[in-house]
């Protein structure tokens, strides 16, 4: 089971990439730790940065579904936060699927140079 101190970990002890849409936060198992075979993924989107609910549910219906489509980009184990910004309320799809791709990219190349 997963509690919000492991996702909280992951924002403070990951990778982060982010624009004006969303930030991404991605961290991986030590060496030694115990691996979940599938990367879990975690959504943040505050009131304050979408105040209305049917926008906040709307972007992390969205949000889920993209990151569904590239749990297979993610590294085993890893623990992904991803965090809305207020634009992201406003967003097109596709839009949104750009930003998370640019920032999955960014973060996975940084993972990598670590």
């Amino acid at each position: 089971m997963v509690d919000g101190q492991d996702f909280g970990r992951s924002m403070r002890c990951g990778v982060k990439c982010g624009n004006g849409l969303l930030t991404i936060a991605i961290a991986v198992p030590d060496e030694g730790a115990a691996i979940s075979v599938s990367p879990l993924v975690g959504f943040t989107i505050s009131k304050r940065e979408i105040p209305l609910a049917v926008d906040r549910n709307r972007v992390k219906r969205r949000l889920r579904h993209l990151m569904r489509e590239r749990l297979d980009r993610l590294p085993s184990g890893s623990k992904v936060v991803v965090l809305a910004r207020s634009r992201a309320s406003s967003a097109s799809y596709t839009c949104l699927a750009k930003a998370v791709d640019e920032l999955l990219g960014r973060a996975i190349e940084k993972l990598g140079d670590k």
